[in-house]
């Protein structure tokens, strides 16, 4: 994740790209160990794969012979329940908004809509415009900030759903701008945490 990060890092800033196309090179010739965790493609590492080759000029539809916009495709869940449209196979509890908002960022890159996913996003928001890693049932209220477990309204997660979520064309349902501007510290910067 750290290479991905750092590559499409020195892109956005036009700094060392022979740097650059060597990290991404590395990082095309192994898909694999790179995108799959416990035995399942991860999706945020999928996302940070196409995130990478789109910064660089490459086309994340052949990265070293891999497609990886189909490969984050499928990890999208299809079962008609309340995770239909989250992307992954493993337990969302801890990066769920995080890692949709990421997927739906990548495959907006790429042009790719996906309303499902972005469905699925909106339905996690808090009504305080802030999301949390995860809610395994929406109708039960948002949980108040925990410092103790790092749980509740996170900027995290928020500002990468709302950055998916505008990516996709899509409105959340609150104003998450407003809650990030409420939780802005007076040095200007943002905790981890904020109100419910």
């Amino acid at each position: 994740g750290s290479t991905l990060q750092g590559i499409i890092a020195l892109a956005a800033v036009g700094q060392q790209p022979d740097t650059a196309r060597r990290m991404l090179a590395a990082v095309n010739a192994d898909v694999e160990e790179v995108a799959v965790v416990a035995g399942d493609d991860d999706p945020g590492r999928l996302a940070l794969l196409i995130l990478a080759n789109v910064a660089s000029g490459e086309d994340p539809t052949d990265a070293g012979g891999v497609d990886l916009v189909a490969r984050l495709q499928a990890t999208q869940r299809a079962t008609p329940d309340a995770e239909a449209g989250l992307f992954g196979a493993a337990d969302p509890t801890f990066d769920g908004a995080f890692r949709q908002g990421l997927a739906l960022l990548a495959l907006a890159s790429v042009g790719v809509d996906n309303t499902a996913g972005a469905a699925w996003l909106t339905g996690q928001q808090c009504p305080s415009g802030a999301w949390v890693a995860y809610r395994s049932d929406t109708g039960v209220a948002c949980p108040n900030p925990d410092p103790a477990t790092f749980s509740g309204p996170d900027s995290n997660s928020t500002s990468m759903a709302l950055m998916g979520l505008t990516a996709q064309d899509a409105s959340p349902t609150a104003d998450a701008i407003a809650w990030l501007l409420g939780i802005r510290t007076p040095q200007g910067g943002w905790p981890y945490l904020g109100s419910s």
